[in-house]
C-alpha cells in the first residue's frame, strides 16, 4: 500500500512539473547578455572611478604647484625690492667703519646718501645719525632728490623712536607704516654703526612697499 502511495505520489509531482513547466530555466542567450553586461558595467564603473581619482589627484597637485609658483614669485618679488637697501646699508656701515666715507664730512656723507637713492629707486629716504643729534637726510620728493640737516632732538614726534632705535644691538627691519603725508606704506631698515664695539652712528633707510 505504501509502494503504491509512493508512486502514486511520484506520478502526481511529476505530473504537477509537466503541467508548471519544470524547474526555471533561463535561455543561455539572456544569462550571457546578463553576464557579460554586468561584467562590462563593473569594469567601465572601475575604470571611471580610476580615472576620476587620477584626475583629481592631478589636479590637486596641479593646484598645488602652482600656489607654489605664486608664492615664490610673491617672495622674490618683495626679495627683489629689500634686498638692495639692505645690501647697501652694509655696504655704508662697512665704509664708515673703514674710514673710506667719512661722516663729518657732511659733502661726501650726502653726495654717498643721494647716489644711494639714485640707484634704489624703491627706497624713499636715507637718514644718517649720530649719537650727537645730527641728522642727515636724502631724501625722494616730488620726483627730486632733497637734502637737508637737522638735529633730531628736535624733532618731537620721532626723537623718542629715534632713542630706543640707538638701543638697538642689531640691523633689521622695522614696521609696516602709513604716514598720512603720502599714499603708499613704508618699511625702514635700520642699520647701527659701531667703532671698537661703540654705537656712534646709525643709518636707516625707509622702503616703499610697492
Amino acid at each position: 500500500m505504501d509502494a503504491r502511495t509512493g508512486d502514486d505520489g511520484s506520478h502526481q509531482v511529476n505530473r504537477e512539473e509537466r503541467e508548471t513547466g519544470g524547474p526555471l530555466r533561463l535561455p543561455i542567450a539572456t544569462v550571457l547578455v546578463f553576464g557579460l553586461g554586468g561584467l562590462v558595467l563593473a569594469t567601465v564603473l572601475t575604470v571611471w572611478l580610476f580615472g576620476f581619482l587620477v584626475a583629481a589627484r592631478n589636479t590637486l597637485e596641479l593646484m598645488a604647484e602652482n600656489t607654489d609658483l605664486a608664492l615664490e614669485s610673491v617672495v622674490q618679488r618683495i626679495r627683489d625690492q629689500l634686498d638692495p637697501a639692505r645690501s647697501y646699508a652694509e655696504f655704508f656701515s662697512g665704509q664708515v667703519v673703514e674710514g673710506t666715507v667719512d661722516p663729518h664730512d657732511r659733502i661726501q656723507l650726502m653726495d654717498v646718501m643721494t647716489g644711494a637713492l639714485a640707484a634704489m629707486p624703491q627706497v624713499m629716504a636715507n637718514v644718517f645719525l649720530d649719537v650727537d643729534g645730527d641728522r642727515i637726510r636724502a631724501v625722494r620728493t616730488g620726483g627730486e632728490l632733497v637734502t637737508g640737516i637737522d638735529n633730531w632732538q628736535d624733532d618731537t614726534l620721532s626723537s623718542e623712536a629715534i632713542r630706543q632705535a640707538f638701543q638697538s644691538d642689531a640691523p633689521g627691519w622695522g614696521e609696516l607704516v602709513r604716514p598720512e603725508s603720502i599714499d603708499t606704506t613704508i618699511m625702514n631698515y635700520r642699520m647701527p654703526i659701531r667703532r671698537h664695539d661703540t654705537l656712534l652712528q646709525y643709518l636707516r633707510l625707509d622702503q616703499a612697499m610697492l
